[in-house]
């Protein structure tokens, strides 16, 4: 569209991050990056030969991974989706949890920072001791600017690259869905148990919070 200015430099600052996460999984870069840009979703889709529409406030993204097309609301460098590109290369049956840790840990999520999720989370579950919030059946939901799920995926990454390297990141992402949990490969490889994982997050969480307490 006409009054669409298109920011060159956050495409480059994107196309850089695109190079270090080709370095980090050992994997080769597309040989070009085609942006399309349009004024509502019917219309953009109408460029690729399909109808998609994003679900939620609109305030994020979606990747198609085996199309490699990242719909975005989020302007020319949406990290946390083309994460999901590098994820699906090596493991399309990759588990979701670190999955969506490893995006948000370095995107992000729903336009906010790995941070500012971290200090959301915090405050949210301050006054709320007897949440579980390991369970994902009982911890799904917080508010339209965070997903708790996804949070939780970016502090095991967080912790894993703190303590064993991005190498132990890549083993994590190899497990299969179908034959393991997110519990089943965090206590296999990183040695915490399911029944102290809400302990571990809680205090993980008082660690990464810069919120004054």
């Amino acid at each position: 569209p006409s009054k669409y200015k298109f920011n060159k430099a956050l495409a480059n600052h994107f196309v850089d991050f695109c190079d270090s996460l080709a370095t980090l999984f050992k994997l080769p870069l597309p040989l070009s990056m085609t942006y399309v840009v349009d004024e509502n979703n019917e219309s953009l889709m109408k460029h690729l030969g399909y109808f998609y529409y994003p679900s939620g406030t609109g305030n994020g993204g979606k990747c198609l991974c085996k199309d490699t097309i990242i719909l975005s609301s989020l302007g020319e460098n949406h990290r946390h989706e083309v994460v999901h590109i590098f994820t699906h290369m090596n493991n399309p049956d990759v588990i979701g949890f670190f999955d969506e840790g490893l995006a948000t840990y370095f995107g992000g999520n729903l336009g906010k920072s790995f941070q500012w999720q971290i200090n959301h989370l915090s405050a949210y579950i301050k006054d709320k001791p007897d949440l579980d919030i390991s369970n994902p059946d009982a911890f799904q939901y917080i508010d339209d600017k965070s997903n708790p799920q996804y949070v939780l995926g970016s502090i095991i990454i967080k912790y894993t690259i703190d303590k064993y390297g991005f190498q132990k990141v890549l083993k994590l992402l190899q497990y299969s869905k179908k034959e393991m949990t997110f519990l089943g490969v965090i206590e296999k490889e990183l040695g915490i148990k399911a029944v102290d994982l809400n302990s571990f997050f809680r205090n993980y969480i008082a660690q990464l919070s810069t919120l004054t307490p």
